[in-house]
């Protein structure tokens, strides 16, 4: 990877840890869909126990790194396996040259302007996805939110320069950890503050079956969700110029 290089990162449960693995492939090519249409001198890292039969294979954008380990259990299980996996990213990254990297969960879809704002403001720091869509694929509930850090991992970008290249330390950590919700607070301790994108950057998609977030508490999750999707003023439907935007497929 070079400095300008805009690297989409994304762990991936493995087929023995998951629901259906056929539906965790349909829904990484969803998100692939939508990242590979971005513009720009992009890289897709996809860390796996499994490499999958994905549609988009071979295309020269995409790398599969493959991790080692037990099949995970329980939630916590999980959440060490996806660590694990957001380690050997950063490795590679730093392995790369660093770059900028979008953090993604591998059922997210991401808006098209994305790489085109990221090339032309160019902070050398990061960015934050502060406004995003929830949309709850059982309850076919779409809308608004300003606050989506709290909801989705996919929400932050993070420049990998040439002093950040050990894994396990400053940036790094940050994306090792991968704690989505602390992104902005842990940036900005380091004296990094992203800056927010000016338009919805991403899509969340809850509640197909195979989201690690809510393997745990899902019944309490999914009403808390429900509810505030209720609440949301900014409700909306998914259309044409939406769905061309992030790639949404037909079938949503």
């Amino acid at each position: 990877m070079t400095e300008d290089t805009i690297c989409f990162c994304m762990p991936l449960i493995g087929r023995l840890a998951s629901n259906n693995w056929d539906h965790v492939v349909e829904l990484l090519d969803q998100t692939l869909q939508s990242v590979l249409t971005q513009e720009g001198n992009i890289r897709v890292l996809v860390a796996c126990n499994d490499v999958p039969a994905s549609r988009f294979i071979y295309d020269p954008r995409l790398e599969f790194l493959h991790v080692e380990g037990a099949v995970p259990q329980t939630w916590g299980e999980k959440i060490r396996d996806k660590t694990i996996k957001l380690r050997r990213i950063a490795e590679e990254v730093c392995r790369r040259g660093g770059g900028y990297v979008v953090m993604m969960d591998a059922d997210d879809l991401v808006s098209n302007r994305l790489t085109r704002h990221i090339a032309s403001t160019d902070n050398k720091i990061g960015y934050l996805f502060q406004a995003g869509y929830l949309f709850n694929v059982a309850g076919q509930s779409f809308g608004l939110t300003n606050d989506f850090p709290i909801h989705c991992g996919t929400c932050a970008v993070f420049y990998v320069g040439e002093n950040d290249l050990t894994p396990g330390v400053g940036v790094c950590a940050i994306i090792e950890q991968g704690k989505h919700t602390e992104y902005a607070k842990h940036s900005e301790a380091m004296g990094r503050r992203l800056e927010a994108v000016p338009f919805p950057a991403a899509i969340y998609l809850r509640h197909h079956g195979d989201n690690v977030s809510l393997a745990r508490k899902s019944i309490l999750r999914f009403r808390k969700t429900r509810n505030f999707l209720r609440r949301l003023v900014n409700r909306i439907y998914i259309n044409d110029e939406i769905r061309a935007e992030f790639s949404v497929p037909p079938h949503y």
